[in-house]
């Protein structure tokens, strides 16, 4: 039951969240103002809640673990400090890269190569539309 308030209550925040980024001015994709990214993070924040509320709901009555990797949690948190920390340092793609793999890693994503390929095309897939399309110069 719990968990199908909180979920309602994260969808509910993200449709506020994108109502009000409907307010600012979105501009282009060439262009972007200031409503581009936070109209992107709304409607993803929508769909990705909408998407676990579903699952959420279709698994009435399963047993649910509740118990929480507190050690998985902490590295998980380590992981994203050390990326706020290295990003000024080592520069947006190296750091994008291995943050992202330590995360899958932490996440126990199975294999190193899937985790290597995933880390890398994240990172150059970020690196390509912040830098050339979007034309936002990262550190």
């Amino acid at each position: 039951m719990i968990q199908r308030l909180v979920i309602i209550g994260l969808f509910a925040f993200c449709a506020a969240y994108t109502f009000g980024a409907t307010r600012l001015s979105f501009g282009a994709l060439s262009t972007p103002q200031s409503g581009f990214v936070p109209l992107i993070v709304g409607i993803c924040g929508m769909v990705l809640s909408g998407a676990t509320a579903l699952e959420v709901f279709r698994t009435v009555g399963a047993p649910v673990d509740s118990s929480m990797d507190w050690r998985r949690a902490v590295l998980f948190t380590v992981g994203l400090g050390g990326y706020a920390a290295l990003l000024p340092i080592i520069g947006f793609l190296i750091s994008t890269f291995a943050a992202t793999f330590f995360l899958l890693k932490v996440s126990q994503t199975s294999g190193w190569w899937r985790p290597l390929l995933i880390a890398g095309l994240t990172a150059v897939f970020l690196d390509v539309l912040f830098e050339h399309v979007l034309e936002i110069s990262m550190p």
